[in-house]
This record gives structure tokens, sequence and C-alpha cells, in this order.
């Protein structure tokens, strides 16, 4: 109920050997008390305390200070504590969560480790993961298309897949058969002959005969296909659907545009650049000529036709759909996308071009470097004209391509990538007689073609 001080103690003679409480009273600390009938005494001195009233006496002042500090102090604990709860101790839902984002960043630490390495390691072995042995005929070609491989030759088409599995095959008879490729749609004709077939990986879209020799083919993604065709006395660049039935047609002779030597078609089939060798001046001349296939009028087929004197272009493209770009034997240069194309950039080149390779990001060229130690330097360009890598190689490569931002070279033996970043990615011989290189589904993991098996392999 109440205590009492020392002060009190000492004033109301709590402190003498024998000390009286009022009836009720209880007193505690005292040295002897005596207390009447029901009154509860503790240590108490002689004392007598009224009914209902209990006495206790309390410590030292220093000892009532330390009390009350604790007590504070146990008031801060507990006040912290349950900030602590409140703002810090993680409920069970948001451990869950903090253990999820441990185990999610620790994932992601890892692969981007296995990334680093992959983007920097050399790699110098293989492992064969499946091998299906395969018997054709001499000079068969090789071309992926989607995930399927097409097997094609004098005499017919075969689509495999990567274990040599046939999915379905067609026959003809070709001497020399040539093909395009555009957006998983192949078109192969013969060339000097007058067989078209038109195709993807699930089979044939169509097949016709064109009216005159064939000389070279191109595709769109919709099964449109340009054919260059010779007449005796003027050549013909004719445009034709899946099924044969003729879109446009372009005649060319030298005296009114020259020799077409490249064409290249729109992923839609819409827009074509020719490229053709013509005189001026008796002087050798580059023309570009770009049509439009819009229009039904004939006459607003051709948009734009730019000369470029001392430059021969071989070849001719659609970079991503629809950027045209022209390499030449001394330069490449690249156009906007209008109906009648501006240049943009174009990039000369004093080295003899050996080889040319393209994907929608990047032109690549090898050039003789004219020396015996390092034979061939390799430079990767954007279509804004910047390089983006140069490097050397010595090996005599028979086969070149981009694909997957990785640069292939090969020949009958040995096997090399490259970044476009320019590192080297794999340098390794190869068991077998090399007829094809080039990427499959899956980390590390490419096709190689030989003269007698299909190999799927993983680079250690």
């Amino acid at each position: 109920m109440f205590g009492i001080a020392e002060d009190y103690k000492k004033d109301s003679g709590l402190d003498a050997a024998k000390t009286m409480a009022p009836d009720g009273i209880r007193v505690t600390n005292t040295v002897k008390t005596t207390a009447p009938d029901g009154i509860r005494v503790t240590n108490a001195a002689k004392t007598t305390a009224p009914d209902g009233i209990r006495v206790t006496s309390v410590k030292s002042r220093n000892e009532q200070k330390t009390h009350s500090r604790r007590e504070a102090e146990q008031a801060q604990a507990r006040s912290a504590l349950a900030f602590l709860r409140e703002n810090v101790h993680l409920p069970e839902e948001r451990v869950s969560r903090w253990l999820l984002a441990m185990v999610c960043g620790t994932i992601l630490a890892a692969l981007a480790g296995l990334w680093i390495y992959n983007r920097a390691h050399t790699f110098d072995q293989y492992r064969i993961l499946s091998r299906a042995e395969k018997n054709d005929v001499e000079g068969t070609l090789y071309e992926r298309l989607g995930n399927s491989v097409i097997k094609y030759s004098h005499d017919g088409i075969f689509c495999v897949d990567t274990s040599n599995e046939i999915q379905w095959s067609a026959a003809y008879d070709m001497q020399t058969p040539i093909c395009d490729i555009c957006d998983g749609v192949m078109a192969i004709a013969e060339q000097q002959g007058r067989q078209v077939y038109v195709l993807n990986e699930k089979g044939l879209l169509g097949s016709f005969e064109a009216a005159m020799n064939i000389r070279k083919i191109q595709t769109a993604s919709n099964g449109v296909t340009a054919l260059v065709e010779e007449d005796e006395e003027v050549d013909w660049i004719e445009l034709f659907s899946a099924d044969g039935t003729q879109i446009a047609s372009v005649r060319a002779s030298l005296e009114d545009s020259g020799f077409p030597l490249d064409i290249a078609l729109s992923p839609n089939g819409k827009r074509m650049v020719v490229s053709f060798l013509t005189q001026e001046n008796g002087v050798l001349t580059g023309k570009l000529s770009f049509y439009d296939f819009s229009s039904s009028s004939e006459d607003r087929h051709l948009m734009l036709s730019l000369n470029y004197p001392d430059t021969i272009f071989p070849d001719v493209f659609f970079a991503d759909g629809a950027v045209p770009v022209a390499a030449g034997d001394n330069c490449f240069v690249v156009f906007d996308s209008s109906k009648k194309p501006s240049e943009k950039v174009r990039v000369p080149f004093t080295e003899e071009i050996l080889s040319c390779f393209h994907d929608g990001e990047n032109i690549g060229f090898i050039f003789d470097s004219g020396e015996t130690d390092t034979k061939y330097i390799m430079d990767v360009y954007n279509y804004a004209g910047k390089r983006t890598m140069q490097t050397g190689c010595s090996f005599d490569y028979t086969g070149v391509q981009i694909a997957d931002g990785e640069i292939f070279l090969y020949d009958s033996s040995n096997l090399t990538i490259y970044r476009t970043s320019g590192k080297k990615k794999l340098s390794v011989s190869y068991d077998r007689e090399v007829k094809y290189f080039g990427p499959q589904k899956g980390l590390r993991r490419y096709l190689v073609i030989t003269a007698d098996s299909m190999d799927r392999i993983r680079i250690e």
C-alpha cells in the first residue's frame, strides 16, 4: 500500500529494538517483531500494528536508485525488443522471401560466372554426344533450316533431324543445284536448268519450271522467289510465288542496265536490289538498282539507280529485314530503308577481300594480310560502319559463316570459332573429314557433318 523512508523509520522508532506497529500494519526488516493475532510479521523488530495496516521498510537511497536504474534499463530493453520485433524480425512470409532472394542471388551469381567463363575461355577439346553414320552420294551439300538439316544433291532433297533421321524427301534430277535461304524458307534451282523447288522444314511449298535457263536464285520468307534467267540476247529477272505464278518481270540488257551480278529480296518479297556490272566511258562501273513491287504498274517498279565507278558489288542483301547492303570489292555500303534509299554508310578497303559473311547485325570480311606468319586478317563491322573486331588467322579455311553471335571457320580437319568480340572460343582438330560446322541448341553444343557421319558435339 505505501512504503516508509529512512527518516520516517527514525522518527517512528522502527530502528529500535522493540517497535510497536498499529493493528493491521506489516513491518519488514526490523530486528524483532511481536504481532497480534491475525497480523503477518516478517523479519521485523518487535512491532505491534493496528488491524488492516501493513508496514514495509524500504532499502537505502542508493539501493533504491540502483533499483530504479535497473527498471529503466529493463524498460529500454523491452522497448528496443519491441522495435526489433516490429522492424527487424522477419515474419514467416518475409523469411521465405528472404531465403528465395538468397537462392536467386546465388543462382544469378553462378550464371554470371558461367557467362563470363563462356565469353572469355578458349576451348581446345570436344566430346561427341551422338554420332549418326550416313552414306550420302558424292557432292551432297548441307544447309541448316530451322531445327533440321537439308541435304541436297543432283538426285533429290532430304530433310533430316540432327540424328540423321529422315523427316521427308523429294526426288528430282539436277546437274548443278543452287539454293538460297530466308527465315526458314529455302529455294533450290538447277543452275543452267529450269527446275525450282520451294520448301521449309515441314515439306515442299511448291515447285515449277522457269521459261529460261536459271543463273541465280533468291527467295523471301513468304516463298516469293526471284530468278535471274538467261535469254539469247538479254537477261530477265522474274519474280514467282511458290507455286510458279509470275508476279513481276524486269528486263536487263547490257546496253540499258548492265549485266546482273547479284540480286536480293526483302523478307516480304516486296522490294529488290540488283547489282549490275556496266561500263561508263570505258570504266567498269557497279550499278545498284532498287525496285519496289508494291504497285502493279511495271513502270513504277524501278525506284532508283546509283553508279559506283571502279567498284564491283558481287554481294547484295537486306540486313535486319529492311536495310539494303552492298558488299563490293573495295568497300561496303549501307542504305536507309526507304523506297528510294539514300546512302548512310560507306566503308572503304584497300586490302584484297577474300570472303564476306553477314547476319542481321554484323558484316565480316577476310582479307589477305600479305604476311607469312598471319595469312589472313578478319574484320567485323556493325551496320553503322564501326569496326567491332579485328583478328588474324592462319589456317586455310574452306567454309565461313556467322550465326548466333559467333563466327565459324573450318577446313577438312580443323574447327575454329571466334566471338564477335574478337576472342577465340574454339580451336581444335577434328578426327573426320569436315563438310559442315555450325551451331546446335544447347550450351557449347555444335553440329559437325563429316563425309560419313552427323555428329553432335560439346566443346570442353
